[in-house]
Formats: C-alpha cells, structure tokens, sequence
C-alpha cells in the first residue's frame, strides 16, 4: 500500500467546491499538453499507447488523452482551443495542492476569487505539477481522506 500524506488544497472557484463536495478528486490546467501536440502534429502518432500521461503539467488521466485524440483533428497545430475542448484534454489524475501554508499562501496572492477554503487531507502522492517551481510545494494527490475544511485566511510570515 503506498504511503499516505497531509496535503492542503485551496478551494477558489464554484467548481472546486463542487469537484471536492462531490469527491470529483481531479483537477484541470485548461490548456492543451504541448508533449502531445508535439507526437500528434510533428511525429505523426495517433495510438494511444505513444501518448504518455506523465507530462510537464502532471500526471494526465487516460480519459484526457482519448479526449484528445478524439478532439485534435478538428483544430491546426497552432490554433487556439475552446475552453471547453482544453478542460476535456487537461484532467490530471489527481487534485493539485501543497505540502505547506507557505506555498498555499504565495498561491494565493492576487486571486481574484473571494471566499476560499482550505482542505486539509490525507492523500497519495501523484507528481509534481508547474506549480511546484520556485521553492513552492505544488504536488498533484488522490485524496483519500479529508482532515478538515476551513476558510482561508493568509498567515503573517508568507
């Protein structure tokens, strides 16, 4: 059994709560992984074993990759996605949080979103994501327990 962890995630938008209440533990970058655009326009793959889910942005679920092999042939390779086609092909396989207050706090700054919460949670480690750049703690996990649910408020030594 693989070992489990706290983590801390910040809920900022309708669809946080709502993914989270309802244990839809998945999150979304909303953009179109370059590793596959790559394979699909300049190596010319279309199988889906050639199609890796671990990518720069995290770990990809197998149901974002078919959607993008689905969804590809309809736009060129440098076109600009619809919203709704980028969130069908950037379900990671897990939600994106921190290991610490810290990094939840720099995450924070400049929402534009109003009432977050913070989760506590036990969870299984996935990947690292972007977010992970710059001494932040950003991992991608599958919660398997919530701890606590609280809103958020900034801490003084961020």
């Amino acid at each position: 059994m693989e070992p489990k962890e706290v983590f801390s995630r910040l809920l900022h938008s309708q669809a946080h709560f709502d993914n989270w209440n309802a244990a839809h533990y998945n999150s979304y970058h909303y953009s179109v992984p370059g590793e596959w655009i790559y394979a699909y326009h300049k190596e010319g793959l279309r199988d889906p074993k050639d199609f890796s889910l671990f990518l720069y942005s995290g770990t990809h679920t197998a149901v974002a990759r078919d959607n993008f092999l689905e969804i590809v042939g309809k736009y060129a390779p440098a076109a600009l996605w619809s919203e709704a086609d980028r969130g069908k092909v950037s379900q990671l396989d897990g939600v994106c949080a921190f290991r610490d207050m810290a990094s939840i706090d720099h995450y924070a700054q400049g929402t534009p979103y109003g009432g977050m919460e913070v989760v506590e949670f036990e969870g299984i480690y996935v990947s690292d994501i972007p977010e992970s750049k710059g001494g932040l703690k950003g991992v991608l996990v599958k919660p398997t327990k919530t701890i606590s649910k609280k809103a958020y408020r900034a801490h003084s030594n961020s």
